[in-house]
């Protein structure tokens, strides 16, 4: 392989467990095997090729399983990083790939540089045959819906596994969904219960339910800090999570009501503004104290910061006045004027603009926090209800309403009217009006280019890229109706310059194949050999749970006659020697045509010495599937081949009709 620049290393440090010494290339720049590590050992592993170096380790998330090998279930922390090797800086921008595949049970050698290459090229390309068991660069949705569960959905184009990977249901209903700082947790509020409940997103299973107040609908992640606000819109205190632990840390009192958090750019303060009364109180992020900084006596529809103003810029629901706060002494000073009843408010990640939807029209105005200019408005599909920012765009998502409105947001600064984009999401307009809940139901992918917006009508998640006149796809949310959804990112994330680490659990064991793929500032592809260990637990409840024995007939060349009553003989053997099974078992089994929809269950008698009779009629000619089942030998029907009957209306040759005992009749009692 031939890159175009010499003198970068790219170094991938997964720590711990695969290995404890480093390892040169071979003539082809391709590595040994690995070995298991030794205990609580720290490894690198590299391949230098056309002046590259590529290394990596791999570190076991769980603490207590640092003194053994890597395993199959286990989380393993990967990072990446990237340097040059005539300066050893850090070299930023990289956007590395990589994806943990197993290797073909037929495969006796490791692929080369070719197939690697190959391998990677149709894992960019999503290519359905080629699935990788851990992919390094994945992300899910993750959807709550209105019959208490929660769903996450694979978005990977991939026709080997469903797109549903994991429903859990929660205690009861929630009206709204934040993932945690670091992705491993999701915080739902329950308001009936007057909890939050706290999910493992790893396993989807429910860590706790946190008490947090009479009626927590809403929950907010602080842009800094690590900490999740539940909002109680009854009571008087705001809750504050640690996103990390999932825990209750502390809670602070402000005033009771409906209340809106909002966090400073800095991350110095929090600010709590009540709808009701237009009280705004200070929290203190370094010591937890709260102040009530202002009371603008009216009520408020929504409030925003402003990094322009460095001040918070609030409305008032009845007649439109906004406001200016400052943080630091409460200060005001009016803002521009906006229609009454305008709210909520959006401000853009820039820090000038602050968007607010026009309470009564099919309408947005933007307001030029920097001066006081009057607001300019711009057309929407519908009343605008949410909105959602990239690096160039803003969403704005209208609930009934069949188009998505894209505004560039570096038209605001133009002069004139704000041009804006309608784009078809929907066949047509909503019949019903969808819930105006906290939650949101449009977030930004990974990618910064492209979003998910959940359509409660149809019940369906669309995706949308930037550039396209229509949505990309859309995905199924199995006939459940969304209230909230997010985005959960397993993708490589940047920790450092030129560091690029995430957390993945391992699906596979065996011989591994670490497929790595680097596209800028070079082309650059690679391969590790990886040995992961099987999981024991799974292991001993598979081999606890294999058929020790399986069903043969005793004359599977034998043809039954159609419409009269036959019999069929088989006999249970051992799976690994063959050997006939004489401990006898409960056995009955499962007919099924081939082709339609008739099947019957059936008991099978004893014969003695392993061997059983199944008397039965079957109604049409054609090939029909029998499958056995034994409790006392753990045999079930999905855990053998399925036994081929041949029913034909050529007399000669059939099986003799069973003996003229108890006649059995199939499908009944049975």
């Amino acid at each position: 392989m031939t890159l175009s620049r010499t003198g970068l290393a790219i170094t991938l440090s997964l720590v711990a467990v695969l290995g404890s010494c480093r390892k040169e290339p071979d003539a082809n720049g391709t590595m040994a095997p690995d070995t298991p590590a030794s205990s609580a050992s720290v490894g690198t592993r590299e391949i230098v090729r056309d002046g590259v170096r590529l290394s990596y380790a791999i570190e076991n998330v769980d603490p207590k399983a640092k003194d053994r090998p890597l395993r199959r279930g286990d989380l393993a922390r990967v990072t990446f990083s990237v340097t040059d090797t005539a300066s050893g800086a850090p070299l930023g921008g990289t956007r590395p790939s990589a994806w943990l595949m197993a290797r073909p049970a037929e495969a006796s050698k490791s692929p080369d540089d070719q197939t690697s290459k190959e391998v990677i090229r149709k894992l960019l390309a999503a290519n359905a045959g080629t699935t990788a068991a851990t992919n390094l660069n994945a992300h899910l949705i993750v959807a709550l819906n209105s019959d208490k569960t929660i769903t996450v959905l694979d978005p990977t184009i991939d026709f080997t596994r469903t797109r549903m990977r994991n429903i859990l249901v929660l205690p009861a209903e929630g009206t709204d969904l934040a993932v945690g700082p670091n992705g491993d947790k999701v915080f739902v509020t329950m308001p009936e219960r007057g909890q939050v409940a706290v999910v493992d997103t790893r396993n989807m299973q429910l860590l706790d339910a946190i008490g947090c107040g009479k009626r927590p609908e809403q929950v907010v992640v602080s842009p800094r800090g690590g900490t999740v606000w539940a909002l109680d819109a009854v009571g008087d205190r705001v809750y504050v999570l640690d996103g990390a632990e999932g825990k209750l840390a502390h809670s602070v009192q402000v005033a009771a009501g409906p209340k809106q958090v909002v966090f400073d750019a800095a991350g110095r303060f929090a600010f709590v503004a009540h709808l009701e009364s237009g009280r705004i109180h200070r929290v203190d992020l370094a010591d937890q104290s709260v102040r009530e900084i202002a009371d603008l006596k009216s009520p408020l529809s929504s409030a925003a910061w402003s990094d322009a103003a460095s001040e918070l810029f609030v409305c008032a629901s009845e007649t439109g006045d906004t406001t200016y706060v400052r943080g630091e002494n409460g200060t005001t000073r009016p803002g521009p004027a906006l229609p009454a009843g305008s709210g909520p408010m959006w401000p853009l990640q820039e820090g000038r603009w602050v968007l607010a939807a026009d309470g009564f029209g099919n309408r947005v105005h933007a307001v030029d926090t920097s001066s006081n200019q009057p607001p300019r408005a711009f057309a929407t599909g519908s009343l605008p209800s949410q909105a959602a920012f990239s690096n160039g765009f803003a969403y704005i998502y209208c609930a009934g309403s069949r188009d998505l409105t894209l505004l560039q947001v570096t038209a605001l600064s133009d002069p004139g009217s704000i041009p804006s984009v309608q784009v078809p999401i929907l066949q047509k307009a909503p019949s019903e009006p969808a819930s105006r809940g906290p939650g949101d139901l449009i977030v930004l992918n990974p990618d910064r280019i492209s979003s998910m917006v959940a359509v409660q009508s149809e019940q369906l998640l669309y995706h949308y890229s930037e550039g396209m006149n229509a949505p990309m796809g859309n995905y199924q949310t199995y006939s459940r109706t969304p209230v909230a959804i997010g985005i959960l990112d397993r993708s490589l994330q940047p920790i450092a310059e030129g560091v690029y680490s995430t957390v993945v659990p391992v699906e596979t064991y065996g011989d591994v194949d670490l497929y790595v793929y680097l596209e800028q500032p070079v082309r650059m592809f690679g391969r590790f050999d990886v040995r992961i260990e099987p999981d024991p637990a799974t292991r001993k409840q598979r081999e606890e749970s294999k058929p020790r024995a399986i069903p043969v007939l005793d004359n599977p060349d034998a043809t039954l006659p159609v419409g009269q009553e036959a019999a069929v003989d088989l006999h249970l053997v051992d799976p690994e020697s063959k050997q006939r099974v004489a401990e006898p078992g409960t056995v009955r089994v499962l007919v099924t045509a081939r082709f339609g929809n008739d099947q019957f269950r059936l008991p099978a008698e004893a014969l003695g010495d392993g061997g059983y009779r199944v008397k039965l009629t079957l109604p049409r000619t054609g090939t029909w599937l029998m499958t056995v089942q034994c409790p006392e030998h753990n045999l079930a029907h999905n855990t053998h081949r399925a036994l081929e009957l041949k029913v034909t209306d050529d007399v000669e040759g059939t099986v003799q009709p069973a003996p003229t005992t108890q006649p059995s009749t199939p499908g009944k009692g049975q």
